[in-house]
C-alpha cells in the first residue's frame, strides 16, 4: 500500500513522494515529479513569433522544461551506468557527443516539435484555452 509522504510545487514542477514496499518486502521511497507544459508550449510560441524576420547570430531555438532535460538525462544514465547527476552535468558542458545528441533530439526532434521555435515562419501551436 502506497502511504503518501508529502507534495511540493516549486516553479511549476509538483513532486510527490510516497513511502510503499517494494517486491522483497523493504520500504521504499518514490518520487514522481509532473510538470505542465502548456505555459512553456505558448512562452515558445510567442519567442519564434518575436524573432520573424531577424536574422542574427544567436536565435532562439527550443523551450525545454527541466522535467524533460531530466527525463533525457535519467534514461541515458541507466543506459551508461552513470548517474543522472553526472549526465546532467555532461549535457550542461555539452562538449560530448552523448551530451549533443541529447540536446539535438530535444531541440530539433519530431516528438518534441511544440517545444521548438519555428526556422522561418510563425508557429500555430493550439493550445488548449489559447484564444488564436
Amino acid at each position: 500500500m502506497k502511504q503518501p509522504l508529502g507534495t511540493e510545487n516549486i516553479g511549476g514542477r509538483i513532486s510527490k513522494d510516497w513511502l510503499h514496499l517494494d517486491d522483497s518486502g523493504r520500504e521504499v521511497i518514490t518520487t514522481e515529479t509532473t510538470q505542465d507544459v502548456e505555459p512553456i508550449i505558448r512562452a515558445t510560441k510567442q519567442m519564434s513569433d518575436a524573432q520573424i524576420g531577424k536574422r542574427n547570430f544567436m536565435r532562439f531555438q527550443a523551450n525545454i522544461p527541466q522535467t524533460l532535460l531530466e527525463d533525457m538525462c535519467r534514461v541515458a544514465a541507466i543506459e551508461s551506468g552513470q548517474t543522472t547527476k553526472d549526465v546532467l552535468a555532461e549535457v550542461m558542458i555539452g562538449k560530448t557527443d552523448r551530451a549533443q545528441r541529447i540536446m539535438r533530439t530535444l531541440t530539433q526532434g519530431r516528438d518534441f516539435r511544440k517545444l521548438q521555435a519555428e526556422k522561418d515562419s510563425p508557429r500555430y501551436v493550439k493550445v488548449a484555452g489559447d484564444a488564436s
